[in-house]
């Protein structure tokens, strides 16, 4: 093969590697629903159901912005419909409640696989506690940023 023929390879071969790396990058807008938007993770034990004595001193690994969002829009007494309704529209997933305590509920979310989550994906849960008559008690937020 000659090496005019062999140059005008290499340029289309990377022509078509920029035009599909444009496309591809501009097909790919997903953004975190508001709920987590600019949510931030911190380190310390992740979750609202009763822990092991074993780790009863590690802090919560609240995400601070994910609770203020949750009691400045569902405050204690609030019933539990709305914050669930708002998950639900936030793409979360209702889970079974705490075994050790069925007051306890939870909600999760993973971030959908897309070229810059397939390495990072965001994921949180909200835990919420609710009285008798399905009032909320309290809320928790924990965010989880897999990466760097």
């Amino acid at each position: 093969m000659s090496r005019g023929l062999l140059r005008r390879f290499a340029f289309t071969g990377g022509i078509l590697f920029v035009v599909a790396a444009v496309l591809l990058l501009s097909s790919c807008n997903y953004e975190l629903p508001p709920l987590l938007k600019g949510a931030s993770s911190a380190g310390g034990w992740e979750g609202g159901c009763p822990r092991p004595p074993e780790y009863a001193d590690l802090p919560l690994a609240l995400s601070p912005e994910l609770n203020a969002r949750l009691t400045n829009q569902f405050p204690k007494g609030s019933p539990e419909t709305g914050l669930v309704a708002e998950l639900r529209r936030n793409g979360f997933t209702m889970s079974a409640p705490c075994a050790e305590d069925s007051t306890i509920h939870k909600a999760t979310f993973t971030e959908p696989q897309h070229w810059y989550g397939v390495f990072f994906p965001t994921s949180a849960s909200v835990y919420w506690r609710i009285d008798p008559g399905k009032n909320l008690v309290w809320t928790m937020g924990f965010v989880d940023h897999t990466g760097p």
